[in-house]
């Protein structure tokens, strides 16, 4: 049981709400293959994984992308992936989550490093944007730290991160050292979703539909 008042809950989109770590997965399998890059396994792929996305790429490929050769990789990405996504989902229990916890009583936002206008064109798709009371993502080039983003959202949200929750399946995404100076807080931004995401990817590692449907679930149930 958590110990401190939970108020607002910024949520991650991509292998949290929606259920897309499959796909994200192809989607850079078909681009390294179209640039001749070494193929990877789905687990050597989750197990590199790291923002900034340069310092993941160095990680699979064990060099350092020219500026120019990651512009290009992260356009290419992005196209593929929009190429793949038709058959994705809200993760399991997702929906019912969102709606448990505005009708509660609380807030919730979500903070995406996909690209914004097409973030907030899917969320529509799927009717929920009326569950969040901001929606931010990507705006300008992609691939660096996510903090940076959630520091600049939580400032125009005007929130005491000392209230707020943030579920995301990647720690790096999250709380790094620093945060708290950074927003001149003493933050409380706890990751939920981690320790869930991690026992289910060591079963299968784009099992991520029943490790979203046990953050969703043990979310409520804990605050």
């Amino acid at each position: 049981m958590l110990l401190i008042v939970i108020e607002h809950i910024v949520w991650d989109w991509n292998g949290t709400l929606f259920d897309d770590a499959l796909i994200v997965y192809l989607a850079s399998c078909q681009v390294f293959a179209a640039r001749g890059l070494p193929s990877v396994t789905a687990a050597e792929y989750r197990a590199a994984y790291t923002r900034p996305i340069q310092d993941f790429y160095h990680r699979l490929f064990g060099r350092q992308l020219e500026d120019g050769e990651f512009v290009g990789l992260d356009d290419a990405f992005h196209d593929a992936y929009r190429g793949t996504m038709a058959g994705v989902t809200l993760a399991t229990g997702s929906r019912q989550a969102l709606r448990d916890w505005r009708l509660g009583g609380r807030t919730q936002s979500l903070l995406s490093m996909f690209r914004h206008e097409q973030l907030v064109t899917l969320v529509g798709r799927y009717g929920i944007q009326d569950e969040f009371v901001r929606i931010d993502g990507l705006v300008g080039p992609g691939g660096g730290p996510k903090v940076e983003h959630l520091i600049r959202h939580l400032a125009a949200l005007r929130l005491d991160p000392a209230v707020v929750l943030l579920v995301d399946g990647r720690e790096e995404d999250a709380v790094k050292p620093g945060l708290e100076v950074a927003i001149k807080e003493p933050a409380a931004l706890l990751l939920l979703a981690v320790e869930l995401w991690e026992e289910e990817v060591e079963r299968d590692v784009f099992e991520a539909d029943k490790a979203a449907e046990r953050v969703v679930r043990d979310l409520v149930n804990r605050l």
